[in-house]
């Protein structure tokens, strides 16, 4: 997953992700460690002078599985890691959470580590002041919600747009889903979060409820003509959510396929804004813990946008944290 609007202008940001990519090459102990890792079929384009993104990324994994953190039968994880690999060590993306990864994985010394969050983090702010935890609220563990992957359909480009009410409590959720046949595809299953009460499809399609095992609600959207394969269609829709409940912290997009061209926002109300906003991305559904999250502001009408190129057997989305 790469992000088209990142932290790419921040000089900071810049700064540590080549540092630490410099790092990687000329500290010998860190650069045993990605080397240890490099397969038959990997090619080293400049030699050893530059690092290896998918070797570094298979050292993150290791790591995430000696640490428990992610179960080893989770043998994608190195792939889907190379996309926060190289955001980071070309300074697109780089939080303090993600910093602390490599260090724990490259067994980093204190000073290198002190260094890296000296150019990470602005003159007067502590080292940690930008990590996020885990949010309460729902976590990606508990669905998959969105087009189910086993639908034989490619999403080209997706765009959610949340609002959520004076509660705190998601109230609408208006989507815009290109997709592209694989095979012959009459249409898909579209799984709305916990607490949609529907799912109306406004254009391309028709939309019959269903009952899926869980507490999510789906509908099955049949477009008006099938699908040829690779032909491209694009359905626009409105979910609509339970008014009852407790505030959320946390909305995600996930899938187990390939999402791509992704702009998800979220909308809160002038009465109920956040305090603070990350947008962040968990490495999958059993896992709690986000591999980054980025702080975020809000537009003048209370919006957190957040734009990728492709979103692939991850969540990503936002948390954020209303003032106590």
């Amino acid at each position: 997953m790469s992000a088209r609007i990142t932290d790419s202008g921040n000089t900071r940001t810049t700064a540590a992700g080549r540092r630490l990519a410099e790092l990687l090459v000329v500290r010998p102990a860190y650069r045993t460690r990605w080397m240890r890792q490099l397969r038959r079929q990997d090619t080293l384009r400049h030699g050893f002078s530059t690092v290896h993104q998918a070797a570094v990324a298979r050292v993150l994994a290791d790591h995430l599985w000696r640490d428990e953190q992610v179960p080893v039968t989770d043998r994608a994880l190195p792939r889907r890691l190379k996309d926060l690999v190289q955001r980071a060590l070309t300074g697109q993306v780089l939080s303090a959470r993600t910093l602390d990864l490599f260090a724990r994985a490259f067994a980093m010394s204190a000073v290198d580590v002190e260094e890296l969050q000296a150019l990470l983090q602005p003159p007067g702010i502590p080292a940690t002041g930008s990590q996020a935890g885990p949010a309460p609220g729902r976590g990606p563990a508990d669905s998959w919600p969105g087009p189910q992957p086993e639908s034989g359909l490619r999403t080209v480009a997706l765009r959610e747009a949340w609002s959520l009410g004076p509660d705190g409590r998601p109230r609408m959720l208006h989507s815009i889903h290109v997709v592209r046949a694989v095979g012959t595809l009459p249409g898909y299953r579209y799984v709305l979060d916990p607490g949609g009460i529907d799912l109306r499809v406004l254009r391309g399609g028709q939309a019959t409820p269903v009952r899926p095992p869980g507490p999510s609600t789906a509908v099955d959207v049949t477009f008006h003509r099938p699908l040829r394969p690779g032909q491209t269609t694009s359905v626009e829709s409105v979910g609509r959510f339970a008014v009852a409940g407790t505030p959320v912290t946390r909305l995600l997009r996930g899938t187990t396929g390939r999402l791509e061209n992704v702009e998800l926002q979220v909308r809160f109300h002038p009465t109920l804004l956040p305090d603070r906003v990350w947008w962040t991305v968990w490495p999958g559904p059993a896992v709690m813990h986000p591999l980054c999250a980025e702080p975020v502001g809000l537009d003048p009408d209370g919006t957190a946008h957040l734009f990728l190129d492709a979103v692939e057997a991850q969540a990503v989305g936002f948390h954020w944290r209303f003032a106590s």
